[in-house]
């Protein structure tokens, strides 16, 4: 709930649909060093209104209007994100590393009275990641980290993150398998030049479940992942919380 007025109140009512398109490449940069690379490809579609409380007058209403398309008015934005590089050795499969480049949009300090955009497409900055995977028979366990470490050039420094999955995979067939899993997803505070962003910092609990068809062409993924439980960790925040997302994934076979 927003304070208008110092009397009413109003609330900003605002959804996103977001689609992801990840081409990805992998190749040997040497006998000893493998290389993956992925850029996403995002489009997103705000709807935003304004719910007021019953007998708002007209001009209050415009007036609220205003503030809302000061904040998050409904558009529709497209973008590149930031390239993400990722190596490991193809004798120790279990550690990679690497780090991303910035490549995605990024925009000015939002905590602002003027129009603005809360929207980032990048940090800003190159990130470090590193990843541990542990599979045995049927079981998986993989725990992720990125560290940005220093500003951008609007002063933003982006939250560090933590995410840590188990999950279950078997055949039903040669040429389907399925699997089933869990993730934490930890967020920490980001910054604007010293001022913590109240917008950055949760913790959530998300349940998958995949099928994976393969063919003489290639492979086809297809997920769902679902949302238990997403806590803020900071009171006031405009936090999104996370929604139901789809996944439709195709990795080819190249053949000379």
């Amino acid at each position: 709930m927003i304070g208008y007025n110092g009397l009413d109140t109003f609330r900003h009512d605002v959804s996103i649909d977001m689609y992801v398109l990840q081409p990805s490449v992998s190749f040997a940069a040497s006998d000893d060093l493998n290389v993956d690379l992925r850029l996403p490809l995002r489009r997103i579609e705000r709807r935003a209104k304004v719910i007021a409380p019953a007998g708002t007058s007209k001009g209050d209403r415009d007036e609220m209007q205003s503030h809302l398309n000061l904040h998050h008015p409904s558009r529709t934005l497209t973008g590149i994100g930031d390239l993400q590089i990722e190596m490991h050795s193809p004798e120790s499969r279990q550690w990679r590393w690497g780090f991303s480049l910035p490549t995605g949009h990024t925009e000015p300090n939002p905590y602002v009275d003027t129009p603005h955009e809360h929207v980032q497409f990048g940090t800003g900055t190159v990130v470090p990641r590193g990843m541990y995977v542990w599979t045995k028979d049927s079981y998986m366990m993989t725990t992720s980290v990125s560290l940005p470490i220093y500003a951008n050039s609007h002063g933003f420094t982006a939250p560090p993150e933590l995410s840590i999955y188990a999950g279950l995979r078997n055949e039903f067939s040669s040429d389907w398998r399925w699997s089933v899993g869990s993730s934490m997803r930890v967020q920490g505070y980001g910054d604007w030049s010293g001022m913590r962003d109240i917008n950055t910092g949760y913790a959530a609990v998300l349940a998958d479940v995949g099928l994976t068809h393969i063919t003489d062409n290639g492979s086809w993924h297809y997920g769902v992942m679902i949302p238990f439980v997403q806590e803020s960790f900071s009171d006031g925040n405009d936090l999104f919380e996370f929604g139901t997302t789809f996944a439709v994934t195709f990795s080819p076979v190249w053949s000379d």
